[in-house]
């Protein structure tokens, strides 16, 4: 059972992992996570680096690990975070819901 507040969002994300570069999209994001939509197959348990496209900067996440697959989507889990990308994703959230407000 999920916790935090997961918000629906679409921004571009490039990932990378063991020398493989893949892009999708974020679709829903939390401070603990996400899902992202996928062209290219990905490993379950595998370890990525996200670069999540925001409107007004890049935000990198620099350890995540693959915790479910779908046939178009995988979801991540946010491993390490440091303070101030936590800050920026916390303030992500709150604008999306605001918007869907």
């Amino acid at each position: 059972m999920r916790h935090r507040l997961r918000v629906t969002c679409r921004y571009p994300v490039v990932f990378e992992s063991q020398g493989h570069v893949a892009e999708g999209h974020v679709v829903n994001l939390s401070l603990l996570g996400c899902a992202i939509e996928i062209q290219d197959c990905c490993l379950y348990g595998v370890y990525l680096r996200l670069h999540v496209l925001l409107p007004d900067e890049a935000m990198r996440i620099d350890l995540c690990k693959v915790r479910w697959l779908r046939t178009d989507q995988l979801g991540v889990e946010f491993l390490s975070v440091p303070d101030h990308r936590k800050y920026l994703m916390g303030r992500i959230i709150r604008q999306e819901v605001q918007a869907t407000s």
